[in-house]
């Protein structure tokens, strides 16, 4: 199929992938009249599948993060700060430049490890 030589280098890559993960279910492209159409919709819904396992792994993430750091009331100006703060690490982000933190990496990892003693919430592994 030349059609995918046309690809970029890494969408050939993750193409090929879903392709083969598709494969594992054959029998199920076998039985359907129209067999391109079963496995694109076999790669869509192992697709589905991915996103929903990395909603849950977010979901359980953002869980623990609160945990570590409760938010504490704070005033618009100070939410407006933080914000446009992490506008700008976004943009820096984006563009490739470097980042500059407000806190220092001591402070953080300081942090981390009080909140490390304090929790006992076990990380869920995906299979």
């Amino acid at each position: 199929m030349t059609w995918r030589k046309e690809l970029s280098k890494e969408l050939q890559y993750y193409l090929e992938r879903i392709i083969l993960e598709s494969y594992s279910h054959k029998h199920a492209i076998e039985q359907a009249k129209d067999k391109g159409k079963a496995q694109l919709w076999i790669a869509l819904a192992i697709l589905q599948k991915k996103i929903a396992d990395l909603e849950l792994k977010t979901a359980y993430l953002e869980r623990a993060l609160k945990q570590f750091f409760p938010r504490k009331s704070i005033s618009e100006k100070e939410k407006q700060a933080q914000e446009q703060e992490a506008e700008k690490i976004l943009k820096n982000l984006l563009s490739g430049q470097k980042i500059e933190c407000a806190k220092t990496k001591t402070s953080l990892k300081r942090k981390m490890k009080k909140a490390k003693k304090k929790s006992k919430i076990k990380i869920a592994r995906s299979f």
